[in-house]
């Protein structure tokens, strides 16, 4: 996991300068602080930056930018390929020399071999750009969902990319606050722009995206998708299906576990988290103690501490909990708004502030977490309108009922299904449905867009939270193959009748304690917000501020909070 950074100049009789690299790279030391490069090609054009933090291949022989293919390749590269001992392997049988152990060569040598294609081989996270020589080509490229960053900006001339804007206001980029898109997150709830960000002019990589720049283009394409054409599987037991979805989240597992540092897990109590921290505890087999860290609240009801210590006992962790204290938050809130570059909007990223910070302090620089489970394994309450909706559309009205009444009996009085539910498809035929169906009406529709849009602001917190502590946090959910076998089950495979996570819940029984294999009383990660606030901060004064700025305050006393300390921190 690193910092990346580079310019690149239309006019070749311009010169990248090295000490905007430098300013570049010193801005990102968070992300990397093992070790610090910079190179700018033959003809000055071109330069990159990278910041260290050293994980696979702790030697100098890993350090980035790397240049190889007798200088025609260069790169700045972040995140990590988990199979690229696989790719390895077979690149050598098919001729390819290594001088390193690292996995930044090995894509670079299939990046030599298969071009853009490479990135069909890859399981990983990664923001990469390599520069050609030869045919003076940048070819930028992001993870299939977006778990690690790319921002740019362009304007017709200069082309600047980083992990992160600060990177870009390092170097003189305009930091323009868009005071539209912060409307829309007061108001809309709105955090995840696709390709734009909260700053006029600068914008991201969409995830499953690379980017050619050449001779002054831009040339954007997508190269992954998930078909929902794809014929799903059927007529099997459940054990069948959990079967192979076990194996698949074993090979996740272990994939994410190669590393040359000590690697640790979070833990919240839930299902994803626990199914994560008892994998890890069966793969690697005692020979090491796993270190798990979460964090609790003091006599606050929904505090998940009892189910922490149930999975940390049977998986034998060391485990370590921190009690988020209010004057720290209040310290510190500042310091997290400049590492996310965004207002965000859940007080729950404050508590996983110091879970990142506690790991740091135990000697920590890898971290496994649950994320990315609840997007397509049906976790969240909406998911259960979609399914009932498409049994109404196809007449099922058999499965419909099963359904519904599975879904009442477990959550009904915490999330009720509500009494218009059956009137929606009447609003579809109509052609006036609402709002929150226009992301898709049918059952996979909704899960493909929890993964490539709502996803989108979880991952965001997940990688700016763990890198402003030089941390690096894999996710073994979002291995694709895994998701793409999810996508091909049958729906009752996912949502049983009430039961979220179906496949999930048989294919760990075993590995995972009883009693949270069965638990269905978590249905997310809450902090005592309501509490925090008015110790934090003025509700009336938030509001004064945001008219101040022409803003119209929105109903939500934090995302008013958080929109004035964002503005406060980011204001030219």
């Amino acid at each position: 996991m690193c910092g990346i950074a580079g310019i690149y100049l239309k006019n070749a009789q311009n010169k990248v300068e090295l000490n905007d690299l430098k300013k570049m790279s010193d801005s990102l030391y968070h992300r990397g602080p093992d070790g610090e490069g910079q190179w700018i090609n033959n003809s000055g054009n071109m330069g990159m930056s990278h910041r260290r933090l050293s994980i696979i291949d702790l030697s100098e022989d890993g350090a980035q930018p790397m240049v190889y293919d007798n200088g025609r390749y260069a790169i700045t590269y972040n995140g990590e390929i988990y199979n690229f001992l696989e790719i390895r392997e077979r690149l050598v049988s098919e001729g390819f020399h290594f001088k390193s152990t690292s996995d930044t060569e090995v894509l670079l040598a299939l990046y030599s071999k298969e071009r853009e294609n490479c990135l069909q081989f890859l399981d990983g996270m990664y923001s990469f750009a390599i520069w050609d020589e030869v045919e003076k080509t940048l070819f930028c490229a992001r993870d299939r969902f977006g778990e690690k960053p790319f921002h740019y900006y362009w304007d017709g001339f200069k082309f600047v990319f980083a992990s992160e804007m600060k990177a870009l206001f390092a170097v003189g980029i305009p930091r323009e606050i868009d005071y539209t898109r912060v409307q829309k997150f007061l108001y809309e709830h709105k955090i995840e722009l696709g390709e734009f960000t909260f700053f006029k002019n600068i914008k991201k990589l969409l995830q499953s995206q690379y980017l050619i720049v050449h001779n002054g283009t831009l040339e954007f394409y997508t190269y992954y998708d998930i078909d929902l054409r794809i014929r799903t599987m059927s007529g099997q037991p459940d054990s069948v299906y959990a079967a192979r979805f076990q194996e698949l989240f074993a090979t996740s597992i272990k994939r994410r576990l190669r590393s040359d540092v000590p690697v640790g897990s979070c833990l919240s109590g839930g299902l994803d988290s626990s199914s994560v921290v008892c994998f890890m505890a069966k793969e690697l087999q005692r020979e090491i103690v796993q270190k798990t860290f979460s964090a609790r609240f003091e006599n606050f009801e929904k505090d998940e501490g009892k189910w922490m210590q149930i999975v940390s006992h049977y998986a034998k962790t060391e485990h370590h909990e921190v009690y988020p204290d209010i004057n720290d938050i209040a310290a510190d809130i500042d310091d997290m708004i400049y590492h996310h570059e965004y207002p965000f909007g859940s007080s729950s990223q404050c508590a996983w502030w110091y879970v990142m910070k506690m790991a740091k302090e135990n000697s920590i620089k890898v971290l496994l977490d649950g994320q990315g489970a609840d997007e397509y394994l049906a976790g969240y309450p909406i998911m259960k309108n979609f399914l009932l909706m498409e049994y109404l559309f196809k007449l099922k009205f058999k499965e419909y009922n099963k359904a519904r009444n599975g879904y009442k009996s477990i959550y009904g009085k915490q999330y009720p299904l509500g009494k218009m539910l059956w009137a929606h498809p009447l609003l579809f035929l109509i052609n006036h449905p609402r709002s929150v169906y226009k992301s898709g009406k049918t059952f996979r529709e909704r899960l493909k867009y929890e993964i490539f849009f709502r996803l989108q602001e979880l991952l965001a917190y997940a990688d700016r939270t763990s890198m402003a502590f030089s941390l690096e946090v894999r996710l073994p959910f979002l291995f694709h193959e895994l998701i793409e076998y999810a996508f091909s089950l049958p729906e009752n495979q996912l949502y049983h009748y009430g039961t979220t996570k179906y496949v999930l819940r048989n294919a760990i029984k075993g590995v995972v304690p009883e009693t949270i294999v069965f638990r269905m009383d978590k249905l997310g990660y809450e902090t005592p917000e309501d509490e925090w606030l008015p110790r934090l901060t003025d509700a009336e004064e938030d509001k004064i501020f945001l008219r101040e700025r022409n803003l119209i305050p929105g109903p939500s006393k934090w995302r008013n909070f958080i929109a004035r300390i964002f503005i406060r921190r980011f204001e030219a």
